[in-house]
């Protein structure tokens, strides 16, 4: 199967080409450069469309975002393109389209014991919530398929910024940590992702599918997962609750995942996804 992947160069794209070019063609969109990059193609340049219908991809898999809250809420025009006009653009697309959204369209004053399922009303509290809700809609309306998640890993292709490497950073300088114990998730690594998104476009799944871990853990249950893969016994770490600050971020954004299993979607275990991230992590460090 041909499959575009946008974003190609990002954390979660470059895992995705990775995996999928084992089977499939695949070819990566993205405006940096990347092993996986096929094309350069700023995705909010009127050039994209044309080189979409020169590749003639089966699936197009949008993992392109700007997962910075800050930015965001500073540049909320960039916010509204990348997330809400080119998944209009891609959904009037011959390609089917696979949407990449998040967890935190969900407020989390409230949330429902087993986590916010896939019929729940959303309540995005920030920017990117808001617009990654808002780029849901023109591919549901297309017959497409949205898969809300919580993604840890690193980028495979250049250093990054995401909380894993964070963490793995702080323990190379042993410095101190700090974990928060009310924020509650169920994340998936990149591999894990990679994985589920393979198999939603195998099955031909359509709609809305939420992709998250068994395990409902702190961001403090996660991080000291974590410390106990790359540096077991180191005790610098604090567990507090987080403090606020300009942006507003939901607490608990457990993502209920009985619907996926019902389509024979994977169970997704945090401690495998922790071990595979940190070894492979360990291995490029």
């Amino acid at each position: 199967m041909k499959v575009v992947v946008l974003g190609a160069a990002g954390m979660l794209g470059s895992a995705l080409c990775k995996h999928m070019a084992q089977r499939h063609d695949v070819i990566g969109i993205a405006r940096q450069n990347g092993p996986y990059v096929s094309h350069h193609c700023d995705l909010l340049d009127p050039d994209l469309n044309p080189l979409l219908d020169k590749i003639g991809a089966d699936v197009c898999v949008n993992a392109a975002a700007l997962t910075n809250l800050q930015t965001c809420h500073r540049q909320v025009d960039k916010a509204y393109k990348l997330h809400i006009s080119l998944s209009a653009l891609l959904a009037q697309r011959n390609e089917r389209q696979i949407y990449i959204s998040t967890d935190s369209v969900f407020d989390g004053f409230s949330p429902p014991s087993n986590g916010y399922s896939e019929t729940c009303a959303p309540s995005p509290l920030n920017v990117y919530a808001l617009t990654k809700l808002m780029g849901e809609a023109p591919v549901l309306n297309n017959d497409g398929v949205v898969l809300r998640t919580n993604i840890y890993g690193f980028n495979l292709t250049r250093p990054g910024n995401s909380l894993f490497e964070w963490i793995a950073d702080t323990l190379a300088k042993g410095k101190p940590l700090i974990g928060y114990q009310d924020m509650i998730f169920n994340p998936v690594s990149i591999f894990q992702l990679s994985d589920a998104i393979e198999i939603v476009m195998m099955k031909d799944l359509r709609g809305r599918i939420n992709i998250g871990c068994e395990e409902q853990l702190s961001k403090a249950d996660f991080l000291l997962k974590t410390i106990a893969h790359l540096r077991p016994g180191y005790v610098d770490v604090s567990i507090v609750d987080a403090p606020e600050g300009e942006i507003i971020r939901p607490k608990s954004t457990v993502l209920d995942t009985r619907y996926a299993k019902t389509l024979g979607l994977p169970t997704m275990d945090i401690d495998e996804g922790i071990a595979q991230v940190a070894t492979l992590l360990k291995g490029v460090s």
